[in-house]
């Protein structure tokens, strides 16, 4: 295996082209023989030296493809977490937590003695309690090893700390060590290679599910999925953790074992363990590899390409020419009565389905295929994109497509709704896939020719919409906004399932007219607001894109229940991490009185003032993520550096600081007077300008009082 790229290099430098050369043996045993994740493993078996049950060239066959299936087995999974000096250079202990143990390895020091404590094992020494370790988890011999920062951090200290007594550090199912390799770039994560297990961590879990936390610390994690937090949350925590090491041993082993405990129940509340298992059984790849979108697609459609009877080129650099974007209509700026936003779900798989778009059946511009004396008029054998990508009707993905659709929905009606978000997630990422230039599929026309053909159909969506006289006030890149005039809810409820049913018609019947396909497009009334705000670009008359907040109907008008409402934001301050709590607060109650068509410039003077009293100090906080080593912020240096360099000790990468009179200071170090002044200026006022301005009037005038403008003056 390792002459592999010597002999690539070779073929290569000599002008020979190569195929799936990049693709590592064990994955190329699994794609040869359509193997996924799950394997039924036939053959005589023996007792082998690390593991229970070994096998020497068995048949191996596809297993099973779900959780729910007859015969499949969990993954056993254990968590584990480490508690050390400041400088992590001396060990205190290490805990271990599943369901069935709760045991902590502790050295010994003067007040732990020969005591004896709950859930807690003595050693003599840091090289003891690692030579435990390594044994303790060769005989719970778990399939996961998981922790919080897990691999940076705790396998990391622990696996430099056993080099130091020359302990061979092989935790896995062989004699062979342990390796991790650390990534220092905030777009990559830290790996492991543990021999026969895998180390999942848990905060690239939740990242890679697509969860969004206020921040990734493990307390954040803990409150939100489990409303639990860590027994130690102040900053300080290496001073609090020494001092109970030394003074309260039970108290320090109590903590460390639940720092353990909660990550493994967050993986289970969450069931982002679940959900993982799903990813895995559905791409082939193992539980740490399925947030690669691009491993993905190869190990789906390598396998695909190979029964088909061909092989794929090996992957190579691309310095391809940007491709055409999603289409965003200019927005309408101004406060709407209900609104109707119609959507298309799963845009760009169906896109794909319908028209065929797969590497497979490319084949070239109209010129090239002409070129080529094929009949690209043809249109049963030929589908021409809207920039002219020529496909012929052969298409793999499509098919693969088509699956994954069909049990998504089988899913779905089964109630697995973890299976039919990872059957979501991979989906959607085959776009990204193809845009890609570190992909082996990589075609910028290819590409290009999914986004052109829904350019196509949001414009011929508008454009129907005008026709029958509906003011359409937005659009972005799979849906439009529409003003449906309506005298209420319930009128406007039956206006959007209207609008749902004809244009689903009128695309079916075009798409056969015009490229001899069935259509999957499915465009659907996906919600509507009560009243809806659509603000300007700072200072612009134009529309901003991508930022609005409506009062969002969610009761089912199918049944004239009683409409229910909620406040629905998209891109604007209340859910941009980067504003304080205090725009948060004052933005939701702004909006509240606005939908509600109340005069909100009373308030804003109250609050204003409230603000320079000090009653909202605890809501005047940033918190921003350092994306590299502070040292290395030589070109600029950002308020959250400025604050994170006045402290002792940088807890994590968010820093949380607030504006003083003499600049940003970190919230555990605040020596100077708040400046209310900047909160009141970049916080509150450009919140209320975007507002105010539908009033004929700004924040400057109602702060000093001017003559009150009537809500007659909302669009």
């Amino acid at each position: 295996p390792k002459d592999i790229s010597t002999y690539r290099k070779l073929l290569e430098d000599n002008n020979i082209v190569c195929y799936e050369a990049d693709i590592r043996l064990e994955r190329r045993f699994l794609i040869d023989n359509d193997l996924l994740s799950s394997v039924t493993i036939i053959g005589i078996s023996k007792k082998g030296e690390f593991t229970d049950v070994l096998f020497e060239n068995p048949i191996c066959k596809k297993g099973v493809s779900s959780k729910k299936d007859l015969g499949f087995a969990k993954p056993s999974m254990v968590s584990i977490d480490i508690e050390t000096s400041e400088d992590a250079s001396e060990i205190y202990s290490v805990s271990l937590y599943n369901e069935e143990i709760s045991e902590v390895i502790v050295v010994k020091n003067e007040n732990i003695g020969n005591k004896t404590f709950n859930n807690a094992i003595v050693v003599e020494s840091e090289e003891k309690l690692l030579r435990l370790f390594v044994k303790r988890v060769r005989e719970l011999d778990p399939d996961i090893i998981t922790g919080w920062h897990v691999i940076d951090f705790d396998l990391k200290v622990l696996m430099t700390n056993a080099k130091k007594y020359g302990i061979n550090f092989a935790i896995g199912r062989s004699d062979e060590a342990l390796k991790i390799r650390i990534e220092s770039s905030f777009f990559r994560d830290s790996s492991a290679d543990c021999q026969g297990r895998l180390v999942l961590d848990g905060i690239q879990l939740l990242k890679s599910s697509y969860i969004r936390l206020e921040d990734y610390k493990l307390n954040t994690a803990a409150k939100h999925f489990l409303d639990d937090t860590k027994l130690i949350k102040e900053d300080n925590r290496f001073g609090i953790i020494d001092r109970l090491y030394k003074e309260d041993p039970q108290a320090f082993i109590d903590y460390n074992l639940k720092d353990s405990k909660l990550v493994f129940d967050i993986l289970l509340k969450s069931q982002l363990y679940e959900l993982t298992i799903d990813r895995s059984l559905l791409t082939g790849l193992h539980m740490d590899e399925v947030k690669a979108s691009i491993a993905s697609f190869d190990s789906l459609y390598l396998r695909e390409l190979r029964k088909a009877g061909y092989v794929a080129l090996s992957t190579r650099s691309s310095d391809s020419p940007i491709g055409i974007g999603g289409y965003v209509l200019n927005s309408k700026p101004g406060i709407y009565s209900h609104i109707l936003v119609l959507d298309f779900k799963s845009l760009y798989p169906s896109l794909m389905r319908t028209f065929t778009i797969d590497p497979l059946a490319y084949q070239g511009t109209i010129e090239e295929v002409k070129a080529k004396g094929l009949d690209v008029e043809n249109k049963e054998e030929y589908i021409i994109s809207p920039n002219f990508a020529v496909f012929k009707k052969n298409g793999l993905l499509p098919h693969i497509l088509e699956r994954m659709w069909n049990e998504r929905e089988l899913a779905k009606k089964r109630g697995d709704e973890l299976a039919r978000y990872a059957i979501k997630i991979h989906m959607n990422s085959l776009y990204g896939v193809l845009a890609s230039p570190n992909s082996r599929f990589h075609i910028r026309n290819l590409s290009n020719a999914i986004t052109s053909f829904a350019q196509f159909f949001i414009k011929m969506t508008v454009s129907e919409l005008e026709r029958e006289g509906f003011d359409v006030i937005y659009g972005d890149t799979d849906s439009v906004f529409v003003a449906s005039h309506a005298k209420d809810s319930f009128c406007a409820y039956e206006m959007g399932k209207d609008i749902e049913k004809k244009l689903n018609n009128y695309f079916k019947n075009y798409i056969k007219e015009n490229y001899h396909q069935e259509s999957v497009l499915e465009l659907e009334f996906e919600k509507q607001f009560e009243r809806f705000f659509l603000p300007k670009t700072r200072g612009s008359d134009e529309g901003a894109k991508k930022r609005y907040a409506g009062l969002k109907v969610i009761s089912d008008l199918s049944k004239e229940q009683l409409v229910k409402t909620k406040i629905d934001f998209t891109g604007l301050e209340f859910v941009r991490s980067d504003w304080t709590d205090i725009a948060k607060e004052f933005q939701l109650t702004l909006l509240e009185m606005v939908f509600a068509n109340k005069d909100p410039k009373e308030y804003i003077r109250n609050f204003v003032n409230e603000i320079k009293k000090g009653k909202f100090d605890d809501l005047l906080i940033y918190r921003k993520s350092l994306r590299k080593d502070i040292s290395a912020y030589t070109k600029t240096t950002p308020p959250h550096v400025k604050a994170a360099r006045l402290l002792d000790q940088i807890d994590g990468n968010i820093i949380s600081y607030v504006i003083t009179k003499e600049g940003p200071q970190p919230i555990q170090k605040i020596t100077s007077t708040i400046d209310y002044d900047h909160y009141i200026e970049k916080q509150i006022k450009p919140i209320a300008d975007s507002i105010l301005e539908f009033f004929n009037t700004d924040f400057d005038d109602v702060i000093n009082k001017s003559e009150q403008t009537g809500l007659g003056s909302f669009m």
